[in-house]
């Protein structure tokens, strides 16, 4: 099962930019089998955190408790719920599978590269957008009284730019640490990601 739970984590790596909803379904899917995995799984096989990886899963679970009192006092609750749920408790939920299950450095390196090709393919994607679809179109995206200068921004296969980048400085930030703990890869990413 827990080859499984790998495989949509990949599956939700490569597939978050590119097909949002399909890359949602796989980690629901990853949730549920992590959770059976949990249930039925034997004691010995259940993994011990160092001291310091409870500390941070402590204060980030503190976080969303904290962020999920804001709900109360919504002024649509419901819609605050599913918002808190989809952002807030996707991300806790990523943050336990990852830590529970990217744990060898066959696997890290397995998801760094899945992680990568989909941010080189968004990218690519998105620079024929930039290029290739008319000013007219992506006005939308574009604060003329603002940014008098500005006639287009990059959304690629999210559908708005500021998506695309969040996405960028997020991948960024999960695959920077991954890069940084081989030796070998280092000076290249280095130069890779000042580039």
């Amino acid at each position: 099962m827990r080859k499984a739970i790998v495989y949509c984590i990949y599956g939700t790596a490569f597939l978050l930019p590119l097909f949002p909803n399909i890359a949602d379904l796989l980690l629901l899917v990853a949730f549920v089998m992590a959770i059976a995995h949990y249930l039925f799984s034997a004691k010995e096989e259940r993994e011990k955190s160092s001291r310091g990886a409870r500390a941070v899963t402590v204060l980030l679970y503190a976080y969303g408790i904290w962020s999920a009192l804001s709900i109360f006092n919504s002024k649509a609750p419901y819609f605050s719920s599913f918002n808190w749920l989809y952002m807030v408790g996707m991300g806790l939920g990523i943050y336990q599978l990852s830590k529970h299950y990217l744990t060898t450095q066959d696997i890290q390196k397995k998801f760094f590269g899945v992680a990568i090709s989909s941010g080189i393919i968004t990218c690519l994607y998105g620079l024929y957008v930039y290029s290739g679809i008319p000013i007219v179109e992506t006005k939308e995206w574009v604060d003329s009284a603002q940014f008098p200068l500005l006639q287009r921004r990059m959304y690629s296969t999210l559908q708005n730019p500021n998506l695309m980048g969040l996405y960028l400085l997020e991948l960024l930030a999960i695959t920077s640490p991954l890069a940084l703990l081989w030796k070998k890869v280092e000076k290249t990413w280095l130069w890779w990601s000042s580039s």
